[in-house]
Order: C-alpha cells, then sequence, then structure tokens
C-alpha cells in the first residue's frame, strides 16, 4: 500500500491482486515480447508446436495433456500427416524427470517430437514452420481456487503468434487476453473443444490463413516498443503528479 504504481502484467494478475490483497493495480502492463525480431512465414508445415518448461507443480505447461489431445486425434484418424512438436527446458530433480519420463511414455509410438534442452535454433525454427501454436497451463484446473496454476500472461503464445502460428489455447488466465478467439486465434476450455477448434484450423487453409494474419497483427500490441510507450506514459504520470503536489505545497 505504500508504493506509488502497481502494474499488474495482465487483467488475470488484477483480479486476483484484489482478491487476494484488496489493492487494484493503477494500470496494466503487459510484459515486452520481442516481437520485432520475429519474422513471419506464410508457408506452413503440418505441425503443432507447444513450448514451455518440463517440470511437475506449479504451473506446469500440461505437455501430458497435450500428448493426450492429440493421441487422441491421431487414433480417430483426425490428423493424418501431423506432428506435435513440444520444445523446453528441463530440471534435474527427481519429481520434474518423473514428469519428463511420463511424457516420453505417453509419446511413444506417436508422431510425437520432445525437444529437451534444445537450442533456440530449433525453437525458432519451429515457429517458423509449425502451423498451430497449443498453450493448455491449467488445464484440469479450478482457476477460481488455484489461480497460480494457470498462466499470467503468456509469453510464449505471443512469439509464436508473431511467428504465424494460430494459437489454439485454453481460455483460462491471461490467454483470452492475448488471443481474441475468432479473431486471432482460438480458446477452449474443454477437451472436445480443443480438439474441434484443432481440427477446424487444420481442415481449412482460408481459416487458417485469416487466423494467421490475425494473430501476427495482434502480436504487435505486446510488442517492446508498445511497452516501452506505456511504461513512459506511467512514469510522466508519476512524475507530474509529484510535480503538482511540490508546487501546491505552502511555502
Amino acid at each position: 500500500r505504500t508504493y506509488d504504481e502497481i502494474l499488474p502484467i495482465s487483467e488475470f494478475s488484477d483480479e486476483w491482486l484484489e482478491r487476494y490483497w484488496d489493492v487494484r493495480g493503477t494500470g496494466i502492463l503487459y510484459p515486452p515480447v520481442d516481437v520485432g525480431s520475429i519474422t513471419p512465414r506464410h508457408d506452413r508445415d503440418p505441425v503443432i508446436l507447444g513450448v514451455g518448461r518440463f517440470f511437475e507443480g506449479s504451473h506446469n505447461k500440461k505437455h501430458d495433456e497435450m500428448i493426450r489431445t492429440f493421441g487422441e486425434l491421431v487414433r480417430e484418424g483426425a490428423l493424418p500427416g501431423w506432428e506435435l512438436h513440444l520444445v523446453g527446458g528441463s530440471m534435474p530433480e527427481r519429481r520434474h524427470q518423473k514428469y519428463l519420463d511420463r511424457c516420453r511414455s505417453l509419446a511413444t509410438g506417436l508422431p510425437v517430437t520432445l525437444h529437451v534442452d534444445a537450442p533456440a535454433a530449433i525453437r525458432d525454427d519451429l515457429y517458423a514452420r509449425a502451423s498451430i501454436f497449443w498453450h493448455a497451463t491449467g488445464f484440469g484446473k479450478a482457476e477460481s481456487r488455484d489461480p497460480i496454476l494457470f498462466e499470467h500472461f503468456g509469453i510464449t503464445t505471443v512469439e509464436a503468434m508473431a511467428a504465424g502460428c494460430v494459437p489454439v489455447v485454453i481460455g483460462r488466465g491471461a490467454q483470452p487476453e492475448i488471443v481474441a478467439d475468432g479473431r486471432s486465434g482460438f480458446t477452449w476450455t474443454t477437451r472436445a473443444e480443443w480438439k474441434a477448434r484443432t481440427l477446424e484450423v487444420a481442415r481449412d487453409p482460408a481459416l487458417a490463413a485469416r487466423l494467421r494474419a490475425g494473430a501476427i497483427v495482434r502480436s504487435r500490441d505486446f510488442g517492446e516498443d508498445v511497452f516501452r510507450a506505456n511504461l513512459l506514459a506511467r512514469v510522466d504520470a508519476m512524475l507530474a503528479a509529484e510535480y503538482n503536489l511540490l508546487s501546491e505545497a505552502p511555502p
């Protein structure tokens, strides 16, 4: 309560700031994403991409649920020729390694590749080639009870959009603030919706192209230049308020 400015990184974070501590932010300041260095390609491969560290607990990235969902689509014959690629760093603790082993076991026999501790060049190549980006953090959890388990912003989603991937992401946490459903991608809340939205994009090139264009445009709203302008505007407002207070003070 002694701070002049509190700038949450999303409306989702601002809501829980108030619920937990009865404090509202003085404005939302989305984190800066280096979208300016990403050049989108329009020719895409039949690849679904997920990006995030392989770890258990906290806001786990749900790689296991992504593999399960993709596996269902493959076994249903719904995505012939498609691949799922998951990229992320690993952690040495036993519980995190057990989670990674579980993901590898689930991927057995499926066209799924886990790029564990891969260099940035591999991630960037997949951003450039993938048609669809998945994000599922918080899936199966109650947002009203455990908000910490959901994505508070989502930098990888913005990066994927800037690269030309169509986001098909969970409609929880701050993801709906990034992805405008039906305009710059799709959001979903159930596995059935997750699968259906994915198939819509995979089977309709015109729809995919429209959403891809919307995603690229939307990603620019989170660029470093926008962050800089918003931050400096807040600083200017603080300085102006301080100057006014000083000028109104009695001699």
